[in-house]
């Protein structure tokens, strides 16, 4: 009895490599949106303080932050046979 066994495997100093780099830049662009986050959010709070005061009403602006997400892992594909035998004794093979 035979059983292919065929996947995906990312585990290979490549794809290591590349995972480190993508976290890197990941790490770059949370910085710089979080820094455009708090400008916004200074803005935001400006308008508000000058609404309130010339007595006008303030409604906040909504503003949606695209999602930074991490690409996939570098993988390839490893194939392998599963291999079982009963050794010429023309048996069943048990579950265990």
């Amino acid at each position: 009895m035979t059983i292919p066994m065929i996947y995906r495997s990312c585990l290979n100093e490549f794809s290591l490599d590349k995972a480190l780099e993508d976290y890197v830049e990941i790490l770059k662009e949370l910085e710089v949106q979080d820094k455009q986050k708090a400008e916004w959010k200074e803005e935001q709070d400006q308008i508000k303080e000058d609404k309130l005061r010339n007595g006008e009403k303030y409604v906040a602006e909504k503003r949606e932050w695209p999602e930074i997400k991490p690409a996939p892992f570098v993988t390839n594909e490893q194939k392998f046979v599963i291999c079982i035998d009963t050794l010429g004794q023309d048996r069943a093979l048990s579950d265990d």
